[in-house]
């Protein structure tokens, strides 16, 4: 379930946070009580106006947000300061620009503890995790959704224990372990329907329909789905509405009943086509991919690659390559700056106290000013060494993050191409000859449109270039390693699963399997060893 932040932000907005926006907060009258209001308080109204143009006017959000934050700070009001950094944070994050969505986002996260402020603190959390998530971070998307559902459960809110269980299983299918999700998703629905909470329980079906239908238990998908649909048009927006036509199209397809597929791909086009916000895009994007399943089981090979070619264009332009480099930069800064502002303050505070002491004992002051010049150069020698370890270590995490997702980039792309291919040359023997020639020569084009091996090798290189000291340390010890197990090593080192190594090398998993084994063999290990642990002593 690849970048659904769209939605799921606007769910939340609906019933978490700081303003009840169920009323739908009419925009326009805000906008004319502007001019009249008293300057203090007009900070409250502009974080309104932004929250109120988050989803489809991102951009105007961003404005109102800037402008309630100026005024906020003038006037020393901490809780519009802060709803002004979530505001900015989520039409940061909406706008795809990660590095100042969470520097606003842990700005405003500061103040909300601060203020002892619950509610606000969760959907800040909530917010900070959607945005790990978009960016298929999903440890630290889990981190930050269960400390949202630990304040939830703290305050006995059921509508947004609800949501909190549903946000843990979004991450837990995004992690491909389905029955983890499959159990929240079920607390989600259990919660919204002992307490009448329609959308709550929509959202919980549609995700339980599209958890089964990744689980091939299609009549399961179905009945979920169906209720989903029927509550989504009670309560729902036409990107959600959209959502469901597009599963229940991917599970008819699965089911092979192909007027009801169709008819469900084209319902979701026309909801889609009604949406002017930025996250129709996404809701596009999986059409294509659907419709391309679609017409591949149905035996209609050309549209299925002009949908698939759709798909991958549509794709390109909606998942941007330096969204993970942006965002780690960002936080590495964001940690260094925080660390210095601290220190400054200490400085400054034991400047004022020595200034005290100085007007009553000048001898004593200047033994201590001594002797203090000397252990502040000690300990900034000393912090500016943990400093620089820390520094260190958070660069290091960020490369391995980086070449585990471009990894994950060309396993996930290979294994893409490679599953329709193979579908296609499965069809191709069962098909007439004629049929087969032209399946034959649509198979080969394709085979010809397939990425040259030029980004794999981009990896290695990148490998070899940040892992020196573990080739070095690791050839020292086994110097009849081939090259091969040499980059399975680097592979398993970076803790991609087998289906990834797989995908990624173009091998099947019971190759990395064998050659796992072999490895083990090489660096005799016990069955009781973990080779990925033996593997990061280099």
């Amino acid at each position: 379930m690849l970048s659904t932040k769209h939605i799921i932000l606007a769910i939340f907005c609906l019933w978490g946070g700081s303003f009840d926006l169920s009323a739908q907060i009419n925009a326009d009258s805000l906008e004319a009580r502007l001019p009249y209001e008293q300057e203090e308080h007009k900070a409250g109204i502009l974080n309104q106006l932004s929250m109120a143009n988050s989803e489809d006017a991102s951009d105007k959000a961003i404005l109102y947000a800037n402008q309630a934050l100026n005024l906020s700070r003038q006037y020393k009001d901490r809780k519009n300061e802060a709803l002004a950094l979530q505001n900015l944070c989520l039409g940061y994050l909406y706008n795809d620009i990660y590095d100042k969505a969470l520097e606003n986002g842990l700005a405003a996260l500061e103040i909300f503890e601060d203020l002892g402020d619950l509610p606000d603190k969760a959907y800040i959390l909530s917010t900070l995790g959607w945005l790990y998530y978009d960016i298929q971070n999903a440890d630290l998307a889990l981190n930050y959704h269960q400390k949202v559902l630990d304040i939830y459960l703290q305050l006995d809110d059921k509508n947004n224990i609800s949501y909190g269980y549903n946000s843990l299983g979004l991450v837990y299918s995004m992690k491909m372990e389905y029955e983890k999700a499959l159990s929240y998703y079920l607390l989600s629905l259990e919660i919204a329907e002992e307490n009448d909470l329609k959308g709550r329980a929509a959202a919980a079906h549609s995700n339980l329909g599209m958890t089964y239908s990744s689980l091939k238990s299609f009549q399961l998908a179905l009945k979920h789905l169906q209720k989903a649909l029927s509550l989504r048009e009670e309560t729902s927006s036409v990107l959600q509405i959209a959502e469901v036509w597009n599963q229940l199209g991917k599970t008819y397809t699965g089911t092979r009943q192909f007027e009801e597929a169709e008819a469900s791909l084209v319902k979701a086009r026309e909801f889609i086509e009604q949406s002017t916000s930025k996250a129709s895009q996404e809701k596009l994007m999986d059409n294509y991919e659907y419709s391309a399943g679609f017409f591949a089981a149905k035996g209609d090979y050309k549209q299925a690659f002009e949908a698939f070619k759709e798909y991958s264009t549509l794709r390109n332009i909606v998942l941007s390559d330096d969204k993970t480099n942006r965002l780690s930069e960002m936080r590495l800064l964001y940690e260094t700056e925080k660390k210095e502002s601290e220190i400054k303050l200490l400085e400054n505070q034991k400047k004022i106290d020595r200034l005290i002491r100085y007007s009553f004992i000048v001898g004593i002051i200047l033994l201590m000013i001594i002797g203090y010049q000397t252990y502040s150069k000690l300990k900034s020698k000393n912090r500016q060494t943990r400093l620089e370890k820390e520094s260190l270590k958070d660069k290091l995490d960020f490369k391995n993050n980086e070449l585990t997702t471009f990894a994950l980039h060309i396993a996930q792309r290979n294994e893409m191409l490679n599953q329709f291919i193979n579908s296609l040359s499965a069809i191709e023997k069962e098909t007439n000859t004629g049929t087969a020639s032209e399946l034959r020569k649509l198979i080969h084009q394709m085979e010809q449109s397939r990425p040259v091996n030029q980004d794999l090798e981009d990896f290695h290189l990148n490998v070899e270039n940040a892992y020196q000291d573990f080739f070095y340390n690791l050839n020292k010890k086994f110097p009849d390693l081939t090259e091969n197990e040499k980059r399975l090593s680097a592979q398993v080192r970076l803790q991609l699963s087998n289906k990834d190594i797989a995908a990624l090398n173009n091998i099947s998993v019971k190759s990395v399997e064998m050659a796992r084994y072999r490895l083990r063999k090489r660096f005799g290990l016990d069955t009781k060893d973990s080779l990925t642990e033996f593997l990061k002593g280099f």
